[in-house]
């Protein structure tokens, strides 16, 4: 199965993101081999968009492969020829980190991106969101994304499940014992169907019964809700101005 990505691999998308700068020609101009020059430019642009260094340049979509062979005037075949053994890598690995003047993914990373993300998952706990705020902070700090393909997946799993058992600790221990009959009543199948499954059924087409039964059930969500809960702190909202609210 093709790998998706956060980008489009039309030709404005590509252009937008994968364009050499001039600073990025004159690093690649030592090169003496057309393959090595083509080779190292496509890791410099990967590593820039996705944070990554890749070993097989085959493994690039071949859009973004033809539009940087373009910009040095070469053919995409030259990479044929590439002899990419293990030391003139890891050279092009550390030429490029140097020039984009980041390092690789650190266990100790992992730590600090864990605490960042905690912060994170009280405003959203959606997986997109959030693997973009780790993209967002592995750019600010600057380093690449660590080997393991599935480790920033994990690592947002993990701390949402952290902060979900916080929160969901934080709210039982607010309950009274009403509270906690009124959500019991609500998870009760001991006569038929529960309460929740009512609730939770898809609304019918517009009509007078449908509208009353819609209600009914923001009547029911209202009385069976504690009055008061401390969700913890409310995000902070930042004004046109700068301050926040």
């Amino acid at each position: 199965m093709a790998k998706t990505y956060s980008w489009s691999t039309d030709a404005e998308e590509v252009r937008r993101l994968f364009t050499l700068t001039f600073d990025d020609l004159h690093f690649l101009e030592p090169l003496r081999t057309d393959a090595q020059r083509l080779y190292r430019a496509l890791v410099l642009v990967w590593a820039r968009v996705e944070r990554t260094l890749v070993s097989d340049p085959s493994s690039i979509p071949e859009e973004v492969i033809t539009h940087v062979s373009r910009q040095l005037s070469l053919s995409t075949s030259v990479l044929s020829q590439l002899r990419n053994h293990t030391s003139a890598r890891s050279a092009t690995f550390e030429a490029v980190r140097k020039h984009l003047d980041v390092r690789a993914w650190q266990e100790a990373d992992a730590e600090q991106l864990s605490a960042y993300l905690i912060e994170k998952v009280s405003h959203t706990g959606n997986p997109s969101a959030l693997f973009d705020a780790a993209t967002d902070w592995m750019v600010r700090v600057g380093v690449l994304r660590p080997q393991g393909e599935t480790t920033i997946d994990r690592l947002i799993y993990q701390v949402r499940n952290q902060a979900e058992d916080t929160l969901f600790e934080q709210v039982a221990s607010q309950l009274s014992d009403e509270d906690r009959a009124k959500l019991d009543a609500v998870l009760d199948t001991s006569q038929s169907d529960s309460r929740l499954a009512w609730l939770g059924a898809p609304p019918r087409a517009a009509s007078v019964p449908a509208i009353k039964e819609e209600c009914e059930r923001l009547v029911q969500v209202r009385q069976s809700l504690p009055v008061s809960l401390n969700w913890g702190p409310s995000p902070r909202i930042v004004c046109a101005n700068g301050q926040q609210s």
